[in-house]
C-alpha cells in the first residue's frame, strides 16, 4: 500500500467514524474497505484508536470528578475519603470499559452495516422497461448496447460487470455485446440460456407468444434448454425457433438482419399467421384488436410494414383483399369478415 493512499484511507477512515463524510466520500470509503483486505485491517485498528480515545477523554473527566467528590466530602474521615475514591475509581475504570466496548461495537456495526448495504445494493435489479408503443436503446455496463422493442424489460443485478454478465429478456432485443472472453454474456429467455462472448443477435422472447426466436447476425452462440441441458451451436444467418409447447427446438438457414428491421421502424413477416402479425400491430402501436372473424387464423402475410405509418392505413395494407371491417374505439380495434 502506497504511503499516499494511506494518508488518504485514513483521513477518510477517521472522516466516516466522526460522520464528517460527505455521500461521495462514504462511497468511496466503503469501496476501498470492499475491495482490499489491508484497508479493512487497517480500518479495524483505526476504529480501536479511536475508540480508545474515549477512554483518555474519559479518565481525564474522572479525575476532575474525583476531585470534586473528594472535595465535597471532605468532612468525611481520612479513611471514609479513601474507600469512598476506590470505589469511584472502580466505577469509572468500569465505565470507561464500557464506552470502550461500545464504541468499538458501535465503529464495527456501522462498518458492517454498511458494507452489508452495499452487498444489498450490488444484489439489486435493475430493469429497463419499454411501454407499449415505442422502442428504447439501452447502453450496458460493460459498454454492450441493447435495443429493447415495445413491452419489452431487460434485468440485471446491480453487479453487471464485475461478477458476471447476466441478464433477463421479456420482450424483444438486439443485443451488440461487447467482447469479454473471460466473463461470457449470458442471457435468460424463460426456457433458454443463450451465451456469448461478442456477438450480435435479436432474440424474440414475448410471454404471450408461442415460441422463442434468436436470429444470429454475427459471431457465435451457444443456446442450452435449461430443461434438458442439451446445448446447440449456432452461426450467423441461422434462425433457432424454440417452440413452448413441445419443448421441439429447431434452427435453419436464414437472412438474419432482417429479423433486426424492427430497430429501424419496420417490421418485417415471412409467411407469418395473421394472427401473430396482429399481435406484434398492438405491441408496437398500444392498440387491442379483438378478432371475430373465421378466415384471419388461417391468413399468412409476408413483407414489411413501416411503422411510421398510422394504424388504420397498416391493417388496410394487411388486408389487400378487403376482407375484414375494422371498427375504432379509441384504441381498442374490431376486426370481423365483411
Amino acid at each position: 500500500m502506497k504511503d499516499s493512499g494511506t494518508k488518504d484511507f485514513n483521513l477518510l477512515a477517521t472522516g466516516y467514524l466522526s460522520g464528517t463524510l460527505t455521500d461521495q466520500e462514504k462511497r468511496e470509503f466503503l469501496t476501498m474497505i470492499r475491495s482490499s483486505r489491508q484497508y479493512a485491517g487497517q480500518f479495524r485498528k483505526i476504529s480501536a484508536a479511536y475508540a480508545g480515545s474515549y477512554i483518555s477523554h474519559f479518565e481525564s473527566v474522572k479525575n476532575d470528578n474525583l476531585h470534586n467528590i473528594t472535595r465535597i466530602l471532605s468532612f468525611r474521615t481520612e479513611k471514609d475519603r479513601m474507600r469512598t475514591a476506590k470505589r469511584r475509581r472502580r466505577l469509572f475504570s468500569a465505565a470507561a470499559i464500557i464506552v470502550f466496548v461500545l464504541a468499538t461495537f458501535t465503529a464495527g456495526y456501522y462498518m458492517l452495516y454498511d458494507i452489508q448495504a452495499l452487498r444489498i445494493a450490488e444484489n439489486r435489479t435493475v430493469e429497463f422497461t419499454v411501454p407499449l408503443g415505442s422502442r428504447s436503446k439501452a447502453m450496458l455496463p460493460d459498454s454492450s448496447t441493447v435495443w429493447l422493442n415495445s413491452g419489452s424489460i431487460l434485468r440485471y443485478t446491480a453487479d453487471f460487470g464485475r461478477k458476471n454478465r447476466k441478464v433477463t429478456l421479456d420482450g424483444e432485443g438486439y443485443f451488440e455485446i461487447a467482447e469479454n472472453r473471460t466473463k461470457p454474456f449470458i442471457v435468460t429467455a424463460d426456457n433458454i440460456d443463450v451465451k456469448v462472448t461478442g456477438t450480435v443477435f435479436n432474440l424474440r422472447n414475448y410471454t404471450g407468444d408461442n415460441t422463442i426466436e434468436l436470429d444470429l447476425l454475427e459471431g457465435s452462440v451457444s443456446v442450452t434448454e435449461t430443461g434438458s441441458g442439451k446445448t446447440f451451436n449456432l452461426t450467423p444467418d441461422q434462425n433457432m425457433t424454440y417452440d413452448r409447447g413441445s419443448g421441439r427446438l429447431d434452427i435453419v438457414n436464414t437472412d438474419a438482419s432482417k429479423s433486426a428491421l424492427w430497430t429501424t421502424g419496420k417490421l418485417y413477416f415471412v409467411n407469418t399467421p395473421l394472427s401473430e402479425l396482429l399481435k406484434d400491430i398492438e405491441r408496437s402501436y398500444d392498440v387491442q384488436i379483438s378478432i371475430h372473424s373465421r378466415h384471419i387464423p388461417e391468413e399468412r402475410f409476408s413483407g414489411s410494414i413501416s411503422l411510421s405509418l398510422p394504424i388504420n392505413e397498416v391493417l388496410d395494407y394487411i388486408d389487400v383483399d378487403n376482407k375484414y371491417e375494422k371498427v375504432f374505439h379509441g384504441n381498442r380495434i374490431t376486426m370481423t369478415d365483411r
